[in-house]
This record gives C-alpha cells, structure tokens and sequence, in this order.
C-alpha cells in the first residue's frame, strides 16, 4: 500500500471536484466557493485513488490562524491508520506556519470528531448541527 498528501493547484482541486460523482450538487458549490477562498490545497492518494482532499482559508490577514475544510472519499476505508499518519504530518506542517488551525465537525460525524481528537483539536460547544475545533501549536 502506498499513501501520499501533496499541495496542489485549486485547478486540479475544481478538477477533481467537478470529476466525483458522489458530491450533490449543494456539496459541489460548497466546495467551489472553499477552493475558490482557500490559500493552500491539497489531495490525498492511497494506492493512486483520492482518498481526501482539503483546504485552508486563513480568516484574516490580522489572524495566526487558519480555517479548514476536508473532503473523505470510500479510498479512506481500511485505510485509516494510514490517513491518520499522513494528517499528523500535514498538521505538523501547517501549525509550522500557523498558531491554530479552526475548523467545524458536523455533530453526527463520530469518525471525523475522532479524527480530529487525534490530531490534538479541541471542541467547543456545538452550534446546531456543527461543533468548532481548534487545534493549536505545542
């Protein structure tokens, strides 16, 4: 098994995104605007499928911090220790350029609130259906 992360284009990421046929088409929007704010993107192989892509928006020029979004696909399944490997190190990478990374879990998505839990992120109080984290520098 072979796993990879690398930083992409948002080209490739509107590529890839308008190429899966498994995004609805609020999913779709969603996404385009993301990539369309986000200052860095990236994509996620495991054996040369997409595994996950995602992206960081910083919230402001007067801000350490950045937003970010995640997209998983069903490459991911079986593969997780892997992909947990592979997020610790992007982590590593991004909290070298920023203080906190800020983000939102959706309530009923326990595999991505686990996830995050791994990474070190802490939750706040959930607003409606999702549940800001943050994960800040050691």
């Amino acid at each position: 098994m072979s796993a990879s992360i690398q930083r992409v284009t948002k080209a490739d990421i509107y590529d890839l995104i308008q190429g899966r046929d498994d995004l609805q088409k609020y999913e779709l929007d969603f996404f385009r605007k993301c990539v369309g704010v986000a200052a860095q993107v990236w994509v996620g192989h495991v054996d040369g499928e997409v595994a996950c892509f995602w992206g960081l928006i910083p919230p402001s020029l007067l801000r350490d911090s950045v937003y970010l979004w995640l997209y998983t696909t069903e490459a991911l399944k079986g593969n997780e220790f892997v992909f947990i490997r592979q997020s610790q190190i992007a982590v590593k990478l991004i909290l070298s350029q920023y203080s906190e990374i800020i983000g939102h879990a959706r309530v009923e998505n326990t595999k991505g609130i686990r996830w995050l839990r791994w990474l070190g992120a802490e939750f706040d109080t959930p607003d409606g259906k999702a549940i800001p984290f943050v994960i800040r520098r050691k």
